[in-house]
C-alpha cells in the first residue's frame, strides 16, 4: 500500500495525517515551528562551511587564519577545497573555523 499524507486545519494549527500500511501517524506542524524560530537567532543557520571559510578568507586572509587557527591546510598552499575536505572531517576545527566566523561576524555588526 503505498502512503499518502492528508492535510486539515484544526483549532490548534495545521495537523498532517499520514496513512502507512493501514497504521495513521499524527504529528503536528507546530513542532517544526517551534525548531524554524529557535533557528532565528543562531548566526550559523543557512550557512554553509563553504561559504563561511570564503568569507573569512575574504575578511581576514589565509595568512591570519592560518595564524589564528594553526591547521595545515590554512598554513601550507591554502584553498578552499583542501580546507573544506579537512573541515568536513574534523569537527574540533569545524567548530574553531565556525566560532571564528561568529567572532568576525559580530565585529563586523558593531
Amino acid at each position: 500500500m503505498d502512503s499518502f499524507i492528508i492535510s486539515y486545519k484544526s483549532r490548534k494549527g495545521d495537523q498532517w495525517v499520514a496513512l502507512f500500511n493501514t497504521r495513521i501517524i499524527k504529528f503536528q506542524l507546530d513542532q517544526s515551528l517551534e525548531m524554524n524560530t529557535s533557528q532565528k537567532n543562531n548566526p550559523l543557520h543557512g550557512k554553509t562551511l563553504e561559504s563561511i571559510l570564503q568569507f573569512l578568507v575574504e575578511k581576514i586572509g589565509w595568512e591570519e587564519l592560518g595564524n589564528l587557527i594553526r591547521i595545515n591546510c590554512f598554513i601550507d598552499n591554502p584553498s578552499i577545497q583542501s580546507s573544506l575536505k579537512f573541515l568536513r572531517k574534523t569537527d574540533w576545527a569545524r567548530k574553531k573555523v565556525e566560532d571564528l566566523y561568529i567572532k568576525v561576524q559580530s565585529y563586523n555588526h558593531e
